[in-house]
């Protein structure tokens, strides 16, 4: 199948996929959390006739990542947040972080604090100021569920990174 082949499961992403595990398992003890990462890009080149050999990311690819957790719970769940992943070598894109019923949080600090609308210190013209952060600066994203999650109920977060390249690299994470 076309879709296996393409999802990509980079092994860098096990230590967030556990740390997910981890703020499920904590806050509602029947619950199941996936983490899946389709490469797009590969996607739409199979999609179009031109296959690749393999699903691997490369520079300019995008990877859609998308978390889904269901409560298994005979009770409704609260509290619960989603931790999203950013890999090093990957910028996010744009405008690509969905969830319903959900207040999305960035963090351009590596996951030590996060907000709805970041800010970050720049120079200009020898001056300290704060301006917005960029999608290029976002280093993790978290969303808190809002309210109750209903027994066998799903919450979906997703969100889309670019690969850069060597000669394009990340920020600092």
């Amino acid at each position: 199948m076309v879709r296996s082949r393409l999802a990509l499961l980079v092994g860098c992403l096990l230590a967030g996929v556990v740390g997910l595990a981890r703020v499920a398992q904590a806050q509602a003890p029947q619950a199941e959390l996936h983490l899946a990462v389709i490469n797009t890009t590969a996607r739409a080149a199979a999609a179009s006739g031109t296959p690749r050999a393999d699903s691997s990311a490369r520079p300019g690819d995008v990877l859609e990542y998308r978390i889904t957790f269901t409560n298994t719970h005979a009770q409704p769940v609260r509290a619960i947040v989603l931790n999203g992943p950013m890999p090093a070598g990957t910028v996010l894109v744009d405008g690509s972080a969905r969830a319903a019923h959900a207040a999305l949080e960035l963090s351009t600090d590596g996951g030590h604090t996060f907000a709805a609308h970041p800010m970050v210190l720049d120079t200009v013209n020898g001056q300290r100021v704060r301006r917005p952060a960029t999608a290029a600066e976002i280093t993790a994203l978290r969303w808190r569920i809002e309210g109750a999650v209903a027994p066998g109920s799903t919450v979906t977060a997703t969100y889309a990174v670019r690969v850069l390249d060597a000669a394009h690299p990340a920020p600092t994470r």
